[in-house]
């Protein structure tokens, strides 16, 4: 598996071709936001319908440095791919047909155990439901 990030100006980052090895990416189901009324002398409530708040994602990954002193080279450029004020494209290797346009939610720091790095990043997407398709889906699906 592994994950690349398109910004909107079209740079691409392969995460794998920059020394991340994506663990897992985990996208949550939407969450539903139920309204109802109550009415005065009737027992329950009145249905008035259902939205859906925003979808939630995280990405676990790792990075190897060289040794020590490469090791916050190799974490500055992990904050430079997922830190932006805008969205950007999330695309899994394993649906390469859809991407998510979302950013990252909130912080995120490394683990750093030796030359090793493990994070968990949190994103989120203003869309729950719609995908935004890059080319046809297969029809093996």
């Amino acid at each position: 598996m592994d994950l690349t990030i398109e910004r909107l100006n079209g740079d691409k980052y392969v995460l794998s071709e920059h020394g991340i090895v994506t663990r897992d990416f985990v996208i949550d189901s939407p969450e539903a936001i139920n309204a109802t009324e109550t009415v005065e002398g009737m027992d329950g409530a009145i249905d008035i319908g259902t939205t859906y708040g925003p979808r939630t994602m995280t990405g676990s990954f790792y990075f190897k440095a060289v040794d020590l002193y490469d090791y916050p080279l190799l974490r500055n450029e992990v904050y430079r791919i997922f830190q932006s004020k805008e969205s950007f494209y999330i695309i899994d290797s394993r649906e390469p047909w859809r991407r998510w346009l979302a950013k990252v939610d909130g912080k995120f720091s490394p683990d750093q155990q030796r030359i090793y790095g493990f994070i968990e990043v949190p994103f989120i997407s203003a869309s729950p439901l719609r995908l935004r398709l890059r080319r046809a889906m297969p029809t093996s699906l």
